[in-house]
């Protein structure tokens, strides 16, 4: 519920307030057991969240990290570009969809909420080698989550080997011609087992 003054608008959680009133009364209030309003604003999301966590997060990190994965959600289903200029013609398309998504300007978007190695990525290609090896057959969000967080953990040339390794190992599970595991692994693995090793 939102309350104005002399106006309360009743939303369910997850419903779109219009943005005037939004601007107009604070996005969060509640009633509380005297049947006050009471004002719910960024520093208690953010105590709150610091206190759940026991990380140093705040709601923007949240905010960032949604809008990163939506950019990367609409790059990876976006058409093989051929040119530079239709790659920053997706870029902004992508920038576009996020904006609309969050309630911000593009620019504040580019900014403010889409990681900028995304962007990078993208326009050289390596997303798109990315997208190809972590999402083959899927794109739930679950694994467009582990790819995203896997370029930003990874530098960029380990990341590159580690791409063209995968798509060497998916080529031959596809053609059959599964690697056979090196002696050291199996004697660890048969440790981790409790088998004794010969």
């Amino acid at each position: 519920m939102v309350v104005c003054p002399g106006v309360v608008h009743r939303a369910a959680l997850g419903s779109a307030v219009p943005c005037a009133v939004r601007q107009a009364c604070g996005l969060f209030q509640y009633l509380d057991e005297n049947h006050q309003p009471q004002a719910v604003d960024s520093s208690d999301v953010n105590a709150y969240l610091r206190e759940t966590t026991g990380q140093d997060f705040t709601a923007k990190d949240f905010r960032t990290w949604a809008g990163t994965l939506l950019a990367v959600q609409a790059l990876a289903a976006m058409k093989e570009f051929t040119s530079k200029t239709r790659a920053k013609k997706n870029i902004l398309g992508a920038i576009k969809a996020v904006a609309e998504h969050l309630g911000n300007t593009p620019a504040i978007c580019r900014k403010s909420y889409i990681h900028p190695t995304v962007l990078e990525a993208y326009s050289d290609g390596y997303l798109e080698q990315l997208c190809r090896v972590y999402l083959a057959g899927s794109s739930r969000s679950s694994r467009l989550e582990s790819m995203l967080l896997r370029l930003l953990q990874r530098p960029k040339q380990a990341a590159l080997v580690a791409v063209k390794t995968a798509q060497k190992n998916l080529r031959d599970a596809q053609n059959g011609r599964l690697r056979r595991r090196s002696k050291s692994l199996r004697n660890f693995t048969d440790r981790l087992r409790g088998r004794a090793v010969a």
